[in-house]
């Protein structure tokens, strides 16, 4: 199996995608930075509304060409970067929430390592990491779902 850009960066959108609920913890007082973050709240709050519009920052980040430039399409729109959405997800502010947290550090990390792996070994262990993302599971599924639906 090969793993191409493309799939890559559906990833990373959907880690990024998934960080716009950092608007309940924020909304409800528990991130002491707050502002750090500010630019996922631009993101709508539903689902397939936020995908559809971060449809030209994923297209532009596959006609990017590299997995570093594709991340930097990322983190100048957000403000942040990968690494910075797996220490989001981590923090306890998302104890007993219904969006985001938990599950997503996980998710968040192995999507990290992913990239950083395609950066150093240029896809030696891409496919077996790609395919381990895809089987985790998130807050209402796998993550291999949450893509086949935003996608259709």
């Amino acid at each position: 199996m090969s793993v191409d850009l493309p799939h890559i960066v559906d990833l990373i959108c959907l880690v990024y995608h998934e960080a716009r609920n950092v608007r309940h913890p924020i909304k409800a007082g528990k991130l002491a930075d707050a502002s750090k973050f500010a630019r996922l709240l631009n993101l709508p709050t539903n689902r397939d509304d936020a995908w559809r519009h971060m449809s030209s920052l994923r297209n532009h980040a596959v006609n990017s060409g590299t997995i570093e430039a594709a991340c930097k399409v990322f983190e100048q729109a957000f403000g942040v970067g990968l690494k910075d959405l797996v220490v989001l997800y981590e923090m306890p502010i998302w104890k007993h929430s219904a969006y985001g947290g938990n599950k997503w550090a996980g998710i968040s990390s192995k999507v990290y390592h992913l990239v950083d792996a395609m950066k150093v070994t240029n896809e030696l262990h891409a496919p077996d990491l790609y395919r381990e993302v895809l089987s985790m599971g998130h807050n209402t599924g796998r993550v291999a779902d949450k893509l086949r639906r935003l996608n259709s």
